[in-house]
Parts: C-alpha cells; structure tokens; sequence
C-alpha cells in the first residue's frame, strides 16, 4: 500500500476550502500555528506522524487529498 502524504500546496487550499486558519488546524492536530506556517511555506517538513495527522484532521473535515497533488470537497 503506498502512503501518500499531504503537500504543503495541499495543506493550504485544503484549509481555504474548510476555511480553517493555520491556529484552527494547529489546534485540532496538536501542533504550533508556526509549525504549520513553515510547513506549508516550504521551510519545513514536519515529521511524518504529524503530517499523517495534518492529512487526517482535513479529511475528518471534509476534504479528499488527491494524489495529483489536489483537494476537492467531499461529495455529501
């Protein structure tokens, strides 16, 4: 099975689609808001459990990550 993990390009449109801020993400998935800033700057890779929760918390609300290096919202 290959993982396929989240972009910084991803983490950014995934949150302007849920309307989260990059606090409201931190917050859910137990990082620092900086974190996420260099991470989806490009400054940083964060490890690969935390960037496995970034991926998850943005599915859980409502996004698919697409291994095109898209998002869509999930179809209701």
């Amino acid at each position: 099975m290959v993982v396929r993990l989240i972009t910084p390009e991803q983490c950014r449109g995934a949150r302007g689609m849920l309307e989260l801020s990059q606090s409201d993400l931190a917050d859910i998935v137990g990082l620092s808001r900086r974190a996420i800033l260099e991470f989806e700057r490009g400054a940083r890779v964060p490890f690969l459990r935390n960037r496995e929760q970034i991926k998850a918390a943005l599915e859980a609300a409502g996004v698919e990550i697409l291994p095109d290096n898209a998002v869509r919202l999930k179809a209701k």
